[in-house]
């Protein structure tokens, strides 16, 4: 790659990460603040099983590799980061879809732990 294009390359990415970490920055806040946040959480809480359904779904109809490699693509398009990078968001999103399928995930237990201390 020339260095122009590394540049460019360079400086796209750390935008979208900025942006990206800015909206998480502002998501948590608003979880954190937001009274009726209990009301939202269940609909918000869909939205999240409806992905991994897809995911799932996806992976039985293709196969893991080409959901990975698939996935990996467009997390690198859509965040301006290198395919490796995208690959272990992917790697994460797809392992993290199937433990919480098989009743796996942390979210209830830690949940209850903090909320016993």
């Amino acid at each position: 790659m020339e260095e122009k294009q590394r540049k460019r390359y360079s400086e796209g990415s750390s935008n979208q990460r900025e942006k990206l970490t800015m909206s998480l920055t502002s998501r948590i806040a608003a979880i954190v603040n937001d009274p009726l946040f209990r009301l939202k959480a269940t609909g918000q809480a869909l939205l999240n099983q409806n992905d991994g359904y897809h995911i799932l779904m996806a992976i039985h109809e293709h196969g893991e590799q080409a959901v990975q490699i698939e996935m990996a693509k467009q997390i690198a398009e859509k965040e301006g980061i290198s395919f490796t990078e995208a690959a272990r968001k992917a790697s994460f999103y797809i392992e993290y879809s199937v433990m919480t399928s098989n009743g796996d995930g942390y979210g209830k237990s830690t949940r209850n732990g903090l909320n016993n201390k």
